[in-house]
């Protein structure tokens, strides 16, 4: 449960962030980025409901943190370990590169992705 309520605080945390001084960012926003539905991240926020393992991927995108955190907090340690068997840790320039991915929205992510494999087609 404590892992859960730490997922739902960085949800909060990210809602405020993401919105004016005065004002959160609406669940409608944040449910676009993410792919669900507003009353989704309402339900969750309120304890009504869980989340899903698609819905902890998208989190994790969404919060820029680790899936396998993520999918822990939200109660899916199984995936979360069956993610780290099969893909061992990147290096720390794989990762920086993957946070800063994370962080473009998705056609600035294709743009740039196709921008790095003419660079490396160059060479």
């Amino acid at each position: 449960m404590a892992d859960l309520d730490t997922l739902r605080n960085l949800i909060r945390a990210r809602l405020i962030a993401n919105g004016t001084p005065n004002r959160p960012q609406p669940y409608a926003d944040a449910a676009a980025e993410l792919g669900c539905t507003a009353s989704a991240i309402s339900y969750f926020l309120l304890g009504k409901t869980g989340v899903s393992v698609e819905m902890a991927l998208q989190l994790a995108r969404w919060l820029r943190q680790p899936r396998a955190s993520i999918l822990r907090m939200a109660g899916h340690d199984g995936i979360a370990k069956l993610l780290a068997e099969r893909n061992p840790a990147p290096s720390p320039h794989a990762q920086e590169i993957t946070n800063l991915l994370d962080g473009l929205p998705a056609q600035q992510q294709r743009a740039l992705v196709a921008y790095l494999r003419e660079m490396i087609k160059e060479e």
